[in-house]
């Protein structure tokens, strides 16, 4: 087992700042919780970081791929996404966030998320109770909402996801009202009650934006290229970037697109360390710390950013080191 140890550039007691964006954006993108929809597969349960909004007595939307109903498409980013449909009842599952601050009026927010069609979803039709496959195409509609699972108005509708591809979908948000909820929901693409479903992963912030040009050019970052400097050479490199804020614990955000077309808004170096990990299956984490000095918060920040890499648990883990000179360090054993 190859292990190599990353020493940061920041040794205590220093603690490095770093400048917040907000110095230079009026309004910074609005983070989703779990952005990719990671948890343990499952059915009739929202992942976590969401809420289920639909008719009471139905089941909520799935965390997929978990071998069952037939579903069995690949993740577009992380380890999972999110299975919903709509019934031959007329009902139609959804899922909600209450979002970090209200989108308000008078600002656009572009918004991209990926989608796709199963070509099964075997379940049981609400008319007749017999099995039945749910795989007519949908639509994706964006809702702004006041309060839980009360939408107010439609802010997106996507054409029907015919592909059982993934598809990036690119939306401008305009919100006529002050919004604290974002509700994503599976809608029919006639207007009829029928049985479909729809695979969504991979969601962005919502990034403020011009109305009329949308998603920015964005900074795309992708797995390196070694080829003139040694693995080891290249996470120290990336270990001596991370930054964290003294003052409010916050590790330092970017907003990038990956070479696959997902955004996101995350510290890059984690992510793309994590992109290593992730393509060496065997690879593990284990983040050693000094605890006087690698405050709570540093380590809520990076453990969050760990789990929204989709990075699973098994795969990382922290361990307080109080002798240790560095305030932390990064194992990654191959």
């Amino acid at each position: 087992m190859k292990i190599h140890s990353l020493i940061p550039a920041f040794l205590f007691p220093t603690i490095t700042l770093f400048v917040p964006m907000a110095a230079a954006m009026a309004q910074l993108p609005i983070s989703f919780r779990n952005p990719s929809f990671e948890d343990r597969p499952d059915f009739g349960k929202p992942p976590a970081g969401w809420f289920y909004c639909g008719k009471i007595g139905e089941t909520p939307p799935d965390v997929h791929p978990g071998e069952f109903y037939g579903v069995n498409t690949p993740p577009k980013d992380g380890q999972t996404y999110v299975g919903m449909v709509t019934r031959d009842n007329g009902t139609a599952e959804q899922l909600g966030q209450r979002l970090e601050e209200p989108i308000v009026p008078g600002q656009c927010y572009a918004f991209r998320i990926f989608a796709a069609r199963s070509e099964k979803y075997l379940s049981v039709s609400r008319k007749t109770g017999q099995p039945a496959q749910y795989t007519l195409p949908l639509k994706l509609a964006i809702l702004g909402a006041y309060r839980h699972c009360e939408p107010s108005a439609v802010l997106a509708l996507s054409k029907a996801v015919m592909e059982t591809e993934w598809q990036a979908f690119d939306f401008i948000l305009q919100p006529s009202e002050a919004f604290d909820y974002l509700i994503l929901s599976a809608t029919s693409a006639t207007g009829d009650a029928y049985n479909g479903n729809i695979l969504i992963d991979a969601a962005s912030p919502l990034i403020p934006c011009s109305c009329e040009e949308g998603l920015p050019k964005l900074e795309r970052v992708g797995f390196p290229k070694l080829e003139n400097t040694s693995l080891l050479s290249w996470i120290t490199e990336q270990q001596s970037q991370i930054r964290f804020d003294a003052n409010t614990g916050y590790m330092e955000q970017h907003l990038f697109e990956s070479e696959t077309g997902v955004v996101y808004y995350t510290n890059r170096y984690v992510w793309q360390i994590m992109q290593l990990i992730k393509k060496n299956s065997g690879a593990k984490l284990k983040i050693e710390y000094q605890p006087s000095f690698f405050l709570p918060a540093y380590k809520l920040a990076m453990q969050t950013a760990l789990e929204e890499s989709g990075l699973p648990k098994k795969n990382y883990q922290f361990k307080a080191r109080p002798a240790m000179e560095q305030m932390f360090k990064v194992i990654v054993k191959e």
